[in-house]
């Protein structure tokens, strides 16, 4: 009888060990699904922001969503914070400013957003289409990076 509670006491032991790895599991997994969820909702919640920053010309605080690092070939050396915006306020000048803006999705990634934002102006009313790409920061959440066509050529 003692041997055969000890099986048991094994068996139970053995059987709850195996359970207990595969809620770990299930855990971790959960864990990564999680943040991928909540990571593709920041990154459409930064696309609706950047629409918001245009309609209002906000283009100070939209600078602050650029990553500045240099993208070879198409955007190379220092990112300029003032000349982008100039760029920006010159085709408000130009063009009328943002009216309307709404984006889709072109590409997703767990590290970067590729989007069509569809802009409409003022006046005269001119409609135009930019493509916008997201990429993943570690420490800073999503950011626009310079490859991204704001204007007529990377930023």
């Amino acid at each position: 009888m003692g041997m055969m509670a000890a099986l048991i006491k094994f068996r139970v032991t053995l059987v709850l060990a195996v359970l207990l790895v595969l809620l770990g599991a299930a855990a971790g997994l959960a864990t990564f699904q999680l943040g991928r969820i909540v990571s593709r909702q920041a990154r459409s919640d930064t696309a609706t922001e950047i629409c918001t920053m245009l309609q209002h010309q906000q283009y100070a605080a939209l600078t602050e969503l650029v990553d500045p690092a240099p993208v070879p070939p198409s955007a190379s050396g220092t990112f300029d914070a003032q000349t982008f915006q100039t760029q920006l306020q010159s085709l408000d000048q130009q063009q009328g400013t943002v009216n309307e803006c709404s984006w889709s999705s072109l590409e997703l990634s767990d590290e970067s957003g590729t989007y069509q934002f569809v802009i409409r102006r003022r006046s005269p009313t001119v409609s135009s289409a930019t493509t916008v790409i997201l990429e993943h920061e570690p420490d800073n959440g999503w950011l626009i990076s310079r490859r991204s066509t704001f204007t007529s050529h990377p930023i």
